[in-house]
């Protein structure tokens, strides 16, 4: 997996690392549309959840392998099985198609 390393956060609807800007939402789109409070405190939770994506999926890295540990020693119970589902389908929509 390649992604811009670093802790990423946000200005706005801008997602940066320290020295990288990595991508922004949509803002520009709906201030020519004439977007709404609502629509530009979308955009940049949009943003906020972008920029957590890093973390996220460390998180659903983590999982997999705690519970796969977990999984050949014991029959997992229907919750952690559901959890290492969740988590291992997380990781494969970022993991690149071979």
């Amino acid at each position: 997996m390649n992604h811009t390393q670093g802790k990423w956060e946000t200005n706005g609807c801008a997602i940066y690392t320290e020295s990288t800007k990595i991508a922004h939402t949509n803002e520009a789109m709906y201030q020519h549309t004439g977007a709404t409070a609502k629509m530009q405190a979308e955009a940049e939770a949009n943003a906020r959840l972008i920029a957590a994506a890093p973390e996220l999926l460390e998180l659903a890295n983590f999982i997999s392998l705690r519970l796969g540990d977990v999984e050949g020693t014991r029959e997992l119970t229907a919750t952690e099985f559901d959890i290492l589902d969740k988590a291992n389908a997380a990781i494969k929509k970022v993991t690149p198609c071979n």
